[in-house]
């Protein structure tokens, strides 16, 4: 049986393998901010989560390439910036859209956890991307969206 809170990690794997720069990690989570430490260990990884209670749990995770910060607003996340990869899997669910617009220039490739669901409003992003891959083997959903490459090379995963 497949947890639904790990379904993003095959593709969020393979964006890892597929790139070498910086990674954003928007919603710490008991998957992926332990994998993504134990992938990023030669490169730049920042972990952004709201919930103070739920980040404590991540504290033996940090490290001079992973920086896990606090954010009382994510308006106040500091992603402004180039990344290779970023996870979007952070609450609250309409915070998801606004984020992904504000990276959508700026990511190599973006992540997204829960594709299925209406409640987080995805349909509203896809047209700013030029490319979509969808990973629908189990549910939750996982979606890759770039501006900046095909995404053929995940093909043979999906």
């Amino acid at each position: 049986m497949t947890n639904r809170y790990s379904t993003h990690l095959p593709m969020l794997a393979a964006c890892v393998a597929h790139t070498s720069g910086p990674v954003l990690e928007l919603g710490c989570g008991e998957f992926s901010t332990p994998v993504l430490s134990a992938l990023c260990l030669a490169r730049h990884l920042l972990s952004v989560e709201s919930d103070p209670a739920w980040l404590a749990q991540f504290d033996y995770l940090r490290r001079a390439g992973h920086r896990i910060e606090l954010v009382e607003s994510w308006d106040d996340a500091p992603i402004d910036v180039q990344w290779d990869v970023v996870l979007i899997d952070h609450a609250p669910a309409a915070r998801r859209v606004v984020d992904i617009m504000r990276l959508k220039d700026l990511a190599r490739l973006i992540v997204l956890h829960d594709t299925e669901h209406r409640l987080y409003e995805y349909d509203l992003i896809w047209p700013a991307f030029k490319y979509r891959a969808e990973w629908k083997r189990c549910a939750p959903w996982t979606s890759v969206v770039s501006n900046f490459e095909s995404l053929e090379w995940l093909e043979p995963i999906l």
